[in-house]
């Protein structure tokens, strides 16, 4: 391009082939594409000269090819069209402003945009399709302001990724390190994220930082590293410490603000254990605020519950009728923090409760706590169908106090039939919202199976729920959900009975053998 600048036009094509063909020319001179595609590998610019793309198509699509887009670094790039990288090719976006007006910059399968060398991105989208990626490489910061992500964004071991404006992220946005430091880093003004997609910090040091402040008002962002500046979550913002289950520091002395529906995720793996390991953890070295006087609407506690694989599932062990706490965030300081400024969301929580979640505050630490609101309702009677009792009563089973009403094998016709057979009758509430039925039993042998079954008014006759090992030699509990429906409590009297029944059905170390039964309840509320 002459001094003065060049339009091209005409509807044709233009193809850079060869060992490194390029489009450059006199210093700081114009290049208007107005009605023309340029396809191929070298270069466009070679830091000579300023561009405009007029709604045209620039694509880098020679298979493991660099198309590198290199203005010269006191003018711009103006792009109203699109550029991309497709069959294998990448497309190199190098020094500069790059204003996509509009315009959309993609990498289509198997491709890839590369972003590098304090190159900066000004409006418009990013999009990637099938297995293609829009990567920022590692070395001197790159720069996105006002951008929209639609595709798969992936921040290289060693990368510096600039926000500034809004950063709309519709995408995934990972951040990754393997050994050195890897940045989100917002810039000075700050920077705002929006969309509804997920970015991780992935890997050892991922970091969130700079000089300017980040809301986030919408999006996942996940991870266990740092987030190290002054940070406010809103709106449909989640946090969730780890990609399972892990923790997240908040580093230096900042402000960290959840506030009007912004919401930390967090996965529950264990009853008991290490914060970090077997639940969701928030180590804050600084402040955590939950005081909006403009939005007072609260932040929010998403509980979820994971299975013994670690998948969401229901929380082994779990008892609706105890109460539980998780240490959940330790900080350096807590500020505007009372019962009413965080909710708790227990849609993702899969295991049957009777209770409530509450979050509290002692000493700028932060719990979860399970409060049962379970009625026990104890036996009011006993009838031996078949058995020797050996010690205790119904008295016996009152609490779970390891005081144990007893029972040896008593006679029977067949294999089949339960040689401890034991009638419990009780009274519940007519209208109760859950009722279920608690047994806490151990044999002392192995061998020994329980069956629990409740009687149904309407059919006349005993229904059975659960059948499992008899626990040997602990004490182990069953907590069974009785159906929520009218033929389990008798109309008028409100009464309910349980049938428990205690049979060898393997190899047996003791003859006779004994079952001590501590606890029979009903849970209902």
């Amino acid at each position: 391009v002459q001094a003065g600048g060049a339009t091209i036009d005409g509807g044709g094509t233009i193809t850079l082939d060869g060992s490194f063909p390029r489009i450059n020319g006199v210093s700081s001179s114009l290049l208007v594409i107005e009605d023309q595609t340029i396809e191929g590998r070298g270069a466009i610019g070679a830091g000579t000269i300023s561009l405009d793309n007029q709604g045209n198509l620039i694509d880098a699509n020679v298979d493991g090819q660099e198309l590198r887009l290199d203005p010269i670094s006191t003018g711009d790039f103006i792009n109203t069209g699109t550029m991309r990288a497709s069959g294998g090719g990448i497309l190199g976006f190098e020094n500069g402003l790059y204003i996509n007006d509009g315009g959309t910059i993609q990498a289509l399968d198997n491709s890839e945009v590369q972003f590098r060398n304090l190159a900066t991105i000004q409006d418009g989208t990013l999009d990637s399709s099938g297995s293609g990626v829009l990567r920022v490489l590692a070395g001197i910061n790159v720069f996105f302001e006002d951008v929209t992500n639609d595709g798969n964004m992936v921040s290289d071991n060693g990368s510096d990724f600039g926000i500034s404006g809004t950063f709309t992220n519709n995408g995934n946005v990972s951040i990754q390190s393997a050994g050195a430091f890897s940045d989100l880093e917002v810039q000075a003004g700050g920077a705002t994220i929006d969309g509804g997609g997920t970015i991780t910090l992935d890997g050892g040091f991922p970091r969130i930082n700079g000089p300017g402040d980040l809301e986030m008002i919408d999006g996942r962002l996940q991870g266990a590293s740092q987030i190290d500046l002054n940070s406010t979550f809103r709106q449909q913002a989640v946090v969730a410490p780890g990609e399972s289950i892990g923790e997240l520091t908040f580093g230096g002395n900042h402000n960290n603000q959840f506030v009007d529906g912004g919401t930390v995720e967090i996965e529950i793996g264990a009853l008991t254990g290490l914060p970090g390991t077997d639940w969701d953890f928030l180590d804050v070295n600084g402040t955590l605020d939950f005081d909006d006087n403009v939005l007072p609407s609260g932040a929010v506690i998403k509980v979820v519950s994971l299975d013994a694989n670690g998948d969401p599932g229901m929380l082994s062990g779990f008892d609706q009728a105890t109460d539980n706490s998780w240490l959940i965030a330790d900080c350096t300081n807590i500020e505007g923090f009372v019962s009413s400024s965080v909710s708790v969301d227990t849609s993702d929580f899969q295991n049957d409760f009777c209770g409530i979640f509450t979050v509290s505050e002692d000493n700028n630490q932060l719990f979860l706590n399970y409060v049962s609101q379970a009625v026990e309702t104890t036996a009011e009677g006993l009838t031996t169908l078949r058995g020797v009792v050996v010690n205790g009563g119904v008295e016996e089973t009152f609490e779970s106090d390891d005081l144990y009403l007893q029972y040896n094998p008593g006679f029977t016709l067949n294999a089949n039939e339960p040689p401890v057979w034991l009638v419990f009758d009780g009274t519940v509430d007519s209208t109760p919202q859950f009722l279920n039925i608690k047994v806490e039993s151990r044999a002392n042998t192995p061998g020994i199976s329980q069956s629990i079954e409740v009687f149904n008014f309407d059919t006349n006759q005993f229904d059975e729920l659960d059948l499992r090992p008899t626990s040997f030699p602990n004490d182990s509990n069953a907590n069974i959900g009785i159906p929520l429906t009218s033929e389990y409590v008798e109309s008028g009297t409100n009464a309910v009975q349980a049938r428990l029944g205690w049979r060898k059905t393997g190899f047996t170390i003791l003859f006779p053998w004994t079952v001590s039964i501590d606890h029979v309840t009903w849970l209902l509320q």
